[in-house]
């Protein structure tokens, strides 16, 4: 509707009446503006040639090797991290919320006491 000359304002009216879409006619200005703005970086970076250096996304995917091809020490060292535990919860910081008293700040020095 822009490239046939309407305005934001009209283009709102029409949503309105024909899609049941309230909205503003700014709302419709920044849509047009990202959206141009998005396809102008498209055609930038389809018509930018692939740098040599950096890997595709169209880069071949290797397959893993499978663990009765691996060196013992790798296997082992595989082992250990799929079974290790994971780490302890940081201290909690920041506010306790219980709705029947009002909003406090923890101090990370000190614990609530255990019930």
């Amino acid at each position: 509707m822009r490239r046939r000359g309407r305005t934001y304002r009209e283009i709102a009216h029409v949503l309105a009446e024909t899609c049941g879409v309230k909205t503003s006619p700014s709302n419709i200005y920044y849509f047009v503006q990202l959206r141009a703005r998005e396809a102008r970086q498209l055609k930038a970076a389809q018509a930018k040639p692939p740098s040599r250096n950096v890997p595709s996304a169209h880069a071949t995917v290797v397959k893993p090797a499978s663990p009765a091809n691996l060196p013992a020490d790798v296997a082992q060292r595989i082992a250990a991290l799929k079974n290790r535990k994971p780490p302890a919860e940081p201290p909690r910081t920041g506010f306790d919320y219980d709705p029947t008293e009002p909003l406090r700040l923890i101090d990370p020095g000190k614990r609530k006491p255990e019930e």
